[in-house]
């Protein structure tokens, strides 16, 4: 039976690493080992993993100082002794009987990597958040492709979810990649950087619900912007522009989600325009301006060009 590691760094989770726990551990046909990595919770989280441990031995723990959650999934690759690696948010569940097939999926075809379908659920008013857009729906491809074919795939049908929760993947392709910390928005630059590596050989999407995301108040996702956010998406960027690629197609996939994610920076300059922090909010709206103009993307995406020529003057594209 395929052996998979399933990562999950806490930090304050009390309210739901039970259930979280319990929803990984329950699932049959599956052989894996659960690394609870605390990363210096003050609450009682670690009592609540290490009185599961103490009737699990599938689950161990490890406890470090608070170093955010990049930090915290790269001390849980360390850990990891199995083939396959997956991460699981301490505030999300799995969908009960889902891990099995997913299993059988990635040991029949001997893939490097398995893609699958999530959903979210609300705890609180679900009409909070009408405005935030949750897909994390695959797109329908069939077969099994390379990394770079996949990512070329998802970029060119406007279906590409970045989210690390979100596939499970053999741990010898990594490489030495690993998640840059103490940003936002991380799994943009890995999962980006895990498809393009070239060590991702066999990729396939299975098209079933695996993944339940939790959207709830103060999350990252639901929390007022910052410059926090903005600064995640632009180091993206910045690490985006190192990669290397001789390939036409793939070249122009990675410049359109280099452009998406410019995009991201000028949309979230004017979240966190308040009056004290406007200048900031200016600098790197005009910073992405410039990259646009300079590294050309108004050749590549000519319909962006009122998008950026707006935000210039401070006019939302």
């Amino acid at each position: 039976m395929l052996k998979i590691s399933i990562i999950v760094p806490f930090f304050n989770s009390s309210s739901y690493l039970k259930e979280c726990l319990e929803s990984i551990l329950e699932q049959p046909n599956v052989d894996l080992e659960l690394i609870a990595i605390n990363d210096g919770s003050t609450d009682d989280s670690l009592e609540i993993v290490n009185n599961i441990a103490a009737e699990d031995c599938r689950l161990t723990v490890a406890s470090f100082e608070n170093g955010g959650l990049s930090i915290a999934r790269n001390r849980g690759l360390k850990i990891a002794s199995n083939d396959y690696v997956m991460f699981v948010d301490s505030d999300d569940v799995l969908e009960r009987n889902s891990l099995g097939p997913i299993a059988k999926h990635l040991k029949d075809e001997n893939l490097d990597c398995c893609m699958f379908n999530g959903k979210v659920f609300y705890d609180g008013e679900k009409e909070k958040y009408r405005l935030i857009n949750f897909d994390y729906e695959r797109p329908s491809l069939l077969g099994v492709f390379s990394g770079t074919e996949l990512f070329n795939e998802m970029i060119r049908l406007q279906k590409y979810n970045t989210s690390a929760c979100m596939y499970i993947f053999r741990q010898s392709a990594m490489s030495d990649i690993q998640f840059y910390p103490n940003i936002y928005h991380e799994d943009n630059l890995f999962t980006t950087q895990l498809l393009l590596s070239q060590k991702l050989k066999r990729v396939s999407i299975y098209p079933l619900v695996v993944y339940l995301r939790r959207v709830r108040n103060n999350s990252i996702m639901t929390e007022v912007k910052s410059l926090k956010h903005l600064l995640g998406f632009w180091t993206v960027y910045e690490e985006l522009k190192k990669t290397n690629t001789s390939d036409k197609i793939t070249l122009k996939s990675l410049r359109s989600y280099q452009l998406r994610t410019l995009k991201k920076v000028v949309q979230t300059s004017y979240k966190i325009e308040t009056k004290d922090n406007s200048k900031n909010a200016l600098y790197w709206r005009l910073m992405a301006v410039k990259e646009y103009f300079l590294k050309g993307y108004f050749i590549d995406a000519p319909r962006s060009f009122k998008f950026f020529s707006k935000s210039i003057l401070g006019f939302r594209g």
